[in-house]
């Protein structure tokens, strides 16, 4: 019998370095993970007839950020090595849906000015259907808050974030049929839609006013813009997924622990068995 328990003892002990492994593997997993976090978010900006796309890449690159520039006629290479893509060309029709695509495959695109009128909005379902809205129009004035987001920051609704003046400015309409469209901020004049979010099978895009941007104030709205549209959206919480591995392994090794223990408490028969054959008087 004592033997029998010094082999569930190794096997207990076996079973508990596996568990171990198993939970260095996991680490090493998580920090693969973590590892293309660390590094410089890629970003693509598609330019527009007279400029503008050079601003952006040294607002961006100052912040952290890797920029690439595409003429205003459209990307000359694949998007795919590009988390966040802003398009701000004003000629650039989008023919084979690349933003789209892009869309689908979790990345974040941002439509600045008057690109959605370029990629043609109002006679394409799936164009109003990822930028969340269905036609570009334009106002002037005061560029308010409507809501509270992390796009902008602590600002409660009403807050001025820019100001068009009198000139007309770029806008969207129509977000009513797009669900997981958010507006962020109004036009006082006009009252359309200066800054839009909007969430579109696994991927985030945002539409900017033309006189909001890099570098043309309220800054940190623009880095909260990128900083979020960096961050995929996860099928599943990675800090989740890891506290959960980490819940089994720890309950494994409790459950090996725990065996250990009551096998060790058991002990060897040392006499006989009664014979059950003799009688008792």
């Amino acid at each position: 019998m004592m033997s029998t328990v010094v082999f569930a003892q190794k096997s207990g002990t076996g079973t508990f370095h596996r568990f171990a492994k198993s939970g260095a593997a996991v680490c090493i997993i998580a920090c693969a993970f973590a590892a293309p976090a660390r590094a410089a978010t890629k970003v693509a900006v598609i330019d527009r007839n007279g400029g503008g796309a050079a601003d952006w890449c040294t607002f961006l690159v100052t912040n952290g950020y890797e920029c690439t520039i595409f003429p205003a006629t459209g990307p000359t290479e694949s998007l795919d090595p590009f988390q966040v893509i802003v398009d701000t060309s004003n000629v650039w029709s989008d023919p084979t849906d690349m933003l789209a695509d892009q869309m689908r495959k979790g990345k974040g695109v941002i439509t600045w000015g008057n690109a959605p009128l370029a990629l043609d909005i109002i006679h394409k379902p799936t164009v109003q259907a990822w930028i969340g809205t269905d036609f570009l129009s334009g106002g002037s004035n005061r560029l308010l808050t409507t809501a509270v987001d992390p796009i902008l920051g602590s600002r409660p609704p009403g807050t001025v974030i820019a100001d068009c003046g009198d000139g007309g400015c770029a806008a969207v309409g129509g977000t009513e049929g797009h669900p997981q469209a958010k507006v962020l901020a109004r036009l006082e004049n006009g009252n359309d839609v200066g800054l839009l979010r909007n969430t579109w099978e696994g991927g985030q895009s945002v539409y900017l006013t033309n006189f909001m941007g890099a570098g043309a104030g309220e800054d940190d709205i623009i880095l909260n813009i990128f900083r979020i549209l960096s961050n995929p959206i996860p099928a599943v919480s990675t800090w989740g997924a890891l506290v959960f591995l980490l819940g089994v392994l720890t309950c494994g090794s409790l459950v090996l622990r725990n065996r250990r223990q009551f096998l060790c408490q058991r002990r060897p028969v040392t006499g006989l068995l009664p014979n059950r054959s003799a009688r008792v008087n």
